[in-house]
């Protein structure tokens, strides 16, 4: 069969919005370190951590863990669970296009499969990054974000890595990014809304009518969260937004330390 007639998989279609040469860039800054810092060989039958029962290794350890391995995987999940997210935000938004913003079912469960999806893949593209970045940290200051045990991973969450970068690089400006997108509103609600629909409930639906006038009428669902045509794509445009301005920074931030 000639090359022409062969079948292609089809491509992953990265979404305008995603700020994919600022991410490029920052992967390609951790390569370049790799080839100055190099992390120590993996023995032949090495496994990661996540290896079934019973698989075994023989070797050391690198000093602080096979952070490599980690923050590829990160960094993967930072692009990847954007794409997500934009997926579902255009799923959602065209069933309330197309049945409205309080539908009879299946459309009401699509709509909430489609949100809840939404906030997960959104809020694990942010934790994904700071993941990334805590692992690349570790190989710079390894007493501060130690990363040899599974303890470690489990601890660099986002608050943790903000933490964490505060006491090991105050001065830079990766660390401002990182403080203030911590402490902004639109994240922490993000936040609180994923916790809701994954630890707690599917939310209801409250609906509430001006002075009796149906034109001014609107939907209500988790703690004050308006459905409409605009839930998902208002906070697409901020996720994309601090994603970029992080980012930016992340890609100086390496490129220094590479």
């Amino acid at each position: 069969m000639s090359a022409q007639n062969t079948p292609q998989a089809p491509a992953v279609v990265i979404p305008l919005d995603f700020p994919h040469t600022l991410h490029d860039a920052v992967a390609r800054d951790v390569a370049d370190r790799l080839q100055v810092h190099p992390v120590p060989s993996r023995p032949l039958n090495w496994r990661p951590a996540n290896a079934p029962p019973g698989a075994k290794w023989s070797g050391t350890i690198a000093p602080n863990g096979y952070w490599d391995y980690e923050f590829i995987g990160a960094w993967q999940g930072v692009k990847y669970r954007f794409i997500a997210c934009s997926e579902h935000d255009e799923s959602y938004t065209a069933s309330v296009k197309r049945a409205g913003n309080s539908p009879g079912q299946p459309e009401r469960y699509i709509q909430d499969r489609e949100l809840f999806d939404f906030f997960v893949c959104g809020l694990s593209s942010l934790e994904c990054f700071c993941y990334g970045l805590y692992a690349f940290a570790s190989d710079i200051d390894r007493q501060t974000l130690p990363f040899s045990s599974d303890q470690h991973k489990r601890n660099a969450t986002i608050r943790n890595t903000v933490k964490a970068f505060i006491k090991s690089f105050p001065q830079e400006p990766l660390t401002k990014a990182l403080s203030q997108f911590e402490q902004e509103n639109d994240f922490r609600d993000w936040e609180r809304i994923r916790n809701v629909l994954a630890h707690r409930v599917t939310p209801g639906r409250d609906m509430y009518e001006l002075a009796g006038i149906p034109q001014q009428s609107w939907v209500e669902w988790s703690d004050g969260v308006t459905i409409d045509e605009h839930t998902t794509k208002t906070r697409r445009q901020w996720l994309a937004q601090i994603l970029t301005e992080l980012l930016t920074e992340a890609s100086a931030f390496t490129t220094k330390f590479k």
